[in-house]
């Protein structure tokens, strides 16, 4: 049995488990969704801090930061 549709094919994107929660988050600088496996399916990505979130970050190839997103926890 296969699982749900992402809204849209994923490529070089990072994938992260939300700590103390079972989501995960699937994101690149353009867009992002959570699979809820307790629901098993995927639900839009909300930024912001409020409540529990969760940060990711992209690196520069020198190792700097080159940016960041946080994403509130489904």
């Amino acid at each position: 049995e296969s699982g749900p549709d992402m809204a849209i094919a994923r490529q070089k994107h990072v994938a992260a488990r939300a700590p103390r929660n079972e989501s995960v988050l699937v994101a690149d600088s353009n867009s992002a969704e959570f699979y809820v496996p307790q629901k098993n399916e995927f639900v839009s990505a909300v930024e912001g801090s409020e409540g529990s979130s969760i940060t990711i970050g992209s690196l520069n190839s020198d190792g700097s930061l080159k940016g960041s997103k946080t994403y509130r926890l489904p």
